[in-house]
């Protein structure tokens, strides 16, 4: 692939969620993710995790390589994407799922527990950006004390 080759990431201090940026008729895969990222110059999709819009997680990127996600974090960082973030309307909305929500809880917590050191952010907490479309610090702070799923409501 011209020479180049994925990077090994050595720390990661950060799980950073994101999201596609789509309306909820869109049945994106992480296939679909994988094409505009490699339009876009990358080797591959930059995610190394995908839940789709029916909960399924698909993986993207090995855990061990350095993700294409969050400028400046992404040696640092691993990352999970959300099929949606918009509404109907194609206007900024939470606008997710009880499946989806319910593996990312799962998925997060099984982040946590491979890296305790490691501080659960939105996109939106790292870049300019309003992905993917909640409070991910406060969802998460919320759900992981209470160690249930769904005990605090997204909130933009």
């Amino acid at each position: 692939m011209n020479g180049l080759k994925m990077s090994r990431r050595k720390i990661t201090n950060l799980i950073v969620i994101d999201s596609t940026e789509t309306k909820p008729n869109s049945d994106i895969t992480i296939r679909d993710v994988d094409e505009w990222h490699r339009i876009a110059g990358r080797l591959k999709v930059g995610y190394h995790f995908f839940i789709r819009r029916d909960g399924l997680i698909e993986v993207g990127r090995n855990l061990n390589e350095v993700g294409a996600h969050t400028k400046e974090h992404n040696a640092d960082s691993v990352s999970v994407c959300l099929a949606g973030g918009l509404n109907t309307r194609g206007v900024v909305a939470p606008d997710y799922g009880k499946p989806q929500i319910e593996s990312l809880f799962t998925l997060v917590l099984t982040l946590t527990y491979m890296y305790p050191n490691a501080t659960v952010v939105g996109h939106r907490d790292l870049s300019k950006t309003e992905n993917p479309s909640f409070n991910v610090k406060e969802w998460w702070k919320a759900n992981s004390e209470n160690c249930g799923l769904l005990k605090h409501k997204l909130r933009g």
